[in-house]
């Protein structure tokens, strides 16, 4: 016999509205399931602001992603069945990021804090992690990296959460972004960054760990730690010398200046330029071209890449060789080549 809502919901009332809104628009009940309705969420990690406004179907379709996993199931099953539609898993949930699909094979991370110019404090770090899980545990083929809104990618590090901590916290959280940071510098697909408005600070630093950077012609990009007393700390001195040269990276870094999209362009910093309202669907046609090729042979380029920069040349070329070689006798060499060949023939 299930318990009653009341003496399940404790003091979240976030689990009365859900319990309301599932009820009138669903018609869920808590008899349907045998823990009750107020399991189906993982409150902690999950609001439900994001279900005003949206349709009946989309509020199920919601329910279903953010349901315990031992309901996701039956709800989908329940709703299905009411709706006469397949319902297929389209968004991840955090805080302060969303993980979605574009065009089936394209994964889209939006820091969505808007609010605060995208900041990045602790919680959004976290949020990261979760979607870039959620990406390596998809079938996506290029990942896309951006800000909610157009006035920034990301303003740098929650300084109101920074201003207070030791030299061991300090450390720590420049650990925990650092190793963040590096697992999305080598994910399994290559990752543009759309970065409209403010990239600094850490925004910057975000933007250089991935392989192409897309920018709108609003774009500003800046390392102004040091008006800060204190220096950039998440990797992104060393990956702006690699990305614009010693001279231009030490300019940045010791001046905490600002440059423009143009000159950022201009630096080598990012590779192409567009209006802020295309920068979206430019993004995404990059990443459909990017996609349309061998996932097997985009990936080993990019991991040579990746490996090479830390090495001479004369060894970096070698390493090149030998993955080179491991392309071949696959199946993506094997029928592309001979789908070439036949081509010509013909």
């Amino acid at each position: 016999m299930p318990r009653t809502l009341g003496n399940r919901i404790g003091a979240i009332p976030d689990a009365i509205l859900l319990f309301l809104k599932a009820k009138k628009d669903l018609g869920i009940h808590s008899e349907m399931f045998s823990d009750g309705v107020v399991e189906l969420v993982h409150f902690t990690e999950y609001g439900i602001a994001d279900l005003r406004g949206r349709t009946v179907r989309d509020r199920a379709r919601r329910l279903i992603e953010i349901a315990h996993p031992r309901f996701r199931d039956e709800l989908k099953q329940k709703f299905e069945h009411r709706f006469h539609a397949k319902f297929k898993k389209r968004r991840c949930y955090m805080s302060y990021v969303t993980f979605e699909l574009k065009e089936e094979v394209i994964g889209l991370v939006t820091i969505n804090r808007p609010e605060a110019l995208n900041a990045i404090n602790r919680q959004v770090l976290m949020d990261l992690k979760k979607a870039i899980e959620e990406a390596e545990n998809s079938a996506v083929k290029c990942l896309i990296v951006t800000g909610a809104g157009e006035k920034a990618f990301a303003a740098g590090a929650d300084i109101g959460e920074m201003a207070q901590m030791t030299q061991a916290e300090a450390k720590e959280y420049s650990l925990m972004a650092g190793e963040l940071f590096a697992r999305l510098e080598s994910f399994k697909t290559p990752v543009i960054a759309g970065v409209s408005g403010y990239a600094l600070g850490g925004g910057c630093e975000l933007s250089l760990v991935c392989d192409i950077r897309i920018a709108a012609d609003t774009a500003v990009f800046a390392l102004p730690e040091v008006s800060l007393g204190i220096t950039p700390g998440w990797g992104g001195m060393q990956r702006l010398a690699r990305a614009v040269g010693q001279s231009k990276a030490r300019q940045m870094i010791f001046t905490g200046a600002r440059i423009k999209a143009l000159e950022a362009k201009e630096a080598g910093l990012v590779s192409d330029l567009c209006p802020a309202a295309e920068l979206l669907q430019k993004c995404i046609d990059l990443a459909l071209a990017i996609a349309k090729n061998s996932s097997g042979a985009v990936g080993a380029a990019k991991e040579a890449l990746n490996e090479g920069v830390s090495r001479g040349l004369t060894d970096a070329a070698q390493m090149e060789s030998a993955y080179f070689g491991s392309c071949f006798e696959k199946e993506d060499q094997i029928k592309a080549m001979n789908a070439f060949l036949e081509k010509r023939k013909s």
